[in-house]
């Protein structure tokens, strides 16, 4: 079995032009677009997987603003887990969304 962590990453979606946007402001430069909020929010977690895991393979330190949910360890006695309520807010005059997302990695 392979060791699982699980993060949880707030995700700012806006509105731009014909499509939306998608950054994260834990992570520097982690900009997407979607047709849709949907599209773009699953873009989003499509990139913060790929940036967090090369974080880990080079070693860096993950940044503030990401917190680990979850981690399972080959050995099902060795597991850690903490409970963080999902933040969900919205600006009405930008028509912002900020949705605290999951982001599941395994490593063999």
């Amino acid at each position: 079995m392979p060791c699982k962590i699980e993060f949880l990453v707030d995700i700012v979606v806006e509105p731009d032009e014909s499509e939306f946007l998608a950054y994260c402001p834990a992570l520097k430069g982690l900009h997407v677009g979607g047709a849709t909020v949907k599209e773009a929010t699953e873009n989003a977690n499509d990139a913060i997987a790929c940036h967090l895991t090369s974080m880990m393979k080079h070693g860096d330190p993950i940044p503030k603003g990401v917190s680990v949910k979850r981690i399972e360890l080959p050995d099902s006695r060795l597991r850690h887990t903490t409970s963080t309520a999902g933040a969900r807010t919205a600006d009405r005059r930008r028509r912002t969304r900020r949705v605290s997302t999951e982001v599941s990695l395994a490593f063999a």
